[in-house]
């Protein structure tokens, strides 16, 4: 995922809080509320972030877990770094 692809996650996610709408559908298919999409914003602000001021996948992984050391699936973290810095 990119910049360019997570600014466009953002995007889709605001026009989706903008639509008034009380429950969302994930992308794993459970229903959701304007917290947890605000949560995906946020989130994907500061993935935006790390990715910038990250030189190593090490890097980005370590100042994820360092933003969300409470969050669940840090595993997947190592998989996405591979992907981002190929």
């Amino acid at each position: 995922m990119r910049p360019a692809a997570i600014d466009a996650e953002i995007a889709e996610a605001r026009k989706s809080l903008e639509s008034g709408a009380e429950l969302f559908i994930g992308g794993h298919g459970g229903a959701a509320k304007a917290d947890a999409v605000q949560f995906k914003i946020d989130y994907l602000k500061k993935m935006k972030e790390v990715l910038g001021d990250s030189r190593t996948a090490q890097d980005f992984v370590d100042g994820m877990k360092k933003a969300y050391p409470e969050l669940p699936g840090a595993d997947g973290l190592g998989e996405l770094a591979k992907v981002l810095y190929k």
